[in-house]
């Protein structure tokens, strides 16, 4: 069975970045040189950069303004390769840090202005050996002026035709960050709860909150302190703490609770949640939900059986060790007797 690897290393880092994503399989840059990758890439910065120390892209806009601006694919290897680009809008991952790996669409980003709707770029490159080419993305922004910033990722990947013994490609990403800008004007932070349901979250029963962050400003060094009740009681169910967390522009974030590999009881509940910032801003929320008999049952049975699911598939790697190594042991002896019975002959 094939299986794709992906490792992503971040050249510029935006904002509140330094993203660690537990379900993605991300690396360093420090860590992969571009001798074992075979490219790297770096931004040329143009004139409109806001801090040329910076080496992702940090640009001031002008409403109605069109710009191309160019990434550097330095091709290292000693053979021609093609990368693939793509512009992902920066979105809340499920670790609640900010990321960029991959295309994310929300009810939010479909309202909004995206990287989609300003950057236009060739999807595929060719490079020859030894050889750096200049990929040009042209910038063309609304003509209504806006406030805030507009964060994306530019992700340049080399193509893999050839797999290892395991059957296993391995695909290099780099991840450049792209900001964009038109003035300084200060936004309003704002902290939305949508909804609250039973979900599964890292293989345990959970509550996941959907937050939304409906302005264009990147939030970072946020703390979350969460208490769930029973609803006629008071009686303390779940207490949690977080630190360190994050918020794209416009995007949702699926908060999960875990009920630290307990069951989920069906009944009715009250959420306590508190987020706070180092901008001195504070958001408090006090929510009844329930949780259904038939929502229960459905999530506590999930998690049962993936838990069940790596011993099921160790037993039967087991048993197809043993028949494998009973038919080699019977086609051995097998091939004993009838070279004896030649030798009898």
């Amino acid at each position: 069975m094939k299986m794709t690897y992906y490792r992503i290393l971040f050249v510029g880092c935006l904002c509140c970045l330094p993203v660690v994503s537990g379900h993605t399989k991300q690396g360093h840059a420090q860590e992969t040189t571009s001798t074992e990758m075979g490219y790297h890439i770096y931004a040329i910065l143009p004139e409109n950069q806001q801090n040329p120390d910076n080496s992702f892209f940090d640009l001031r806009m002008t409403p109605g303004q069109e710009q191309t601006i160019e990434v550097a694919i330095v091709n290292v290897s000693s053979q021609e390769q093609t990368f693939t680009l793509e512009i992902n809008q920066a979105y809340t991952n499920e670790q609640g840090f900010i990321d960029y790996s991959d295309k994310q669409r929300t009810q939010e980003t479909n309202k909004e202005l995206t990287i989609d709707q300003i950057a236009t770029y060739k999807k595929t490159v060719m490079i020859q050996k030894q050889h750096t080419e200049k990929v040009p993305i042209t910038l063309k922004m609304p003509k209504e002026a806006y406030s805030g910033e507009l964060l994306a990722g530019i992700k340049v990947s080399k193509l893999e035709n050839q797999m290892n013994q395991e059957g296993i490609t391995n695909t290099y990403s780099y991840l450049l960050g792209l900001r964009l800008t038109e003035n300084d004007q200060i936004v309003q932070r704002k902290i939305g709860l949508k909804k609250i349901e039973p979900t599964i979250a890292f293989g345990k029963a959970s509550i996941a909150i959907d937050l939304i962050n409906p302005v264009r400003e990147a939030y970072g060094h946020l703390t979350y302190h969460v208490e769930v009740r029973e609803a006629e009681t008071g009686k303390l169910i779940n207490q949690k703490d977080y630190t360190e967390l994050q918020l794209a522009p416009v995007s949702t974030y699926h908060f999960s609770i875990d009920w630290d590999d307990e069951h989920l009881v069906a009944g009715n509940y009250k959420l306590k949640l508190i987020i706070t910032d180092k901008k001195e801003n504070s958001w408090t929320y006090h929510r009844k939900f329930s949780i259904s008999p038939n929502s229960a049952e459905q999530v506590n049975t999930m998690v049962a059986e993936n838990k069940q699911f790596p011993y099921i598939r160790l037993l039967l790697g087991a048993i197809l060790l043993v028949l494998t190594v009973l038919s080699v042991f019977l086609i051995k002896k097998k091939w004993l007797v009838v070279n004896q019975n030649r030798k009898n002959l």
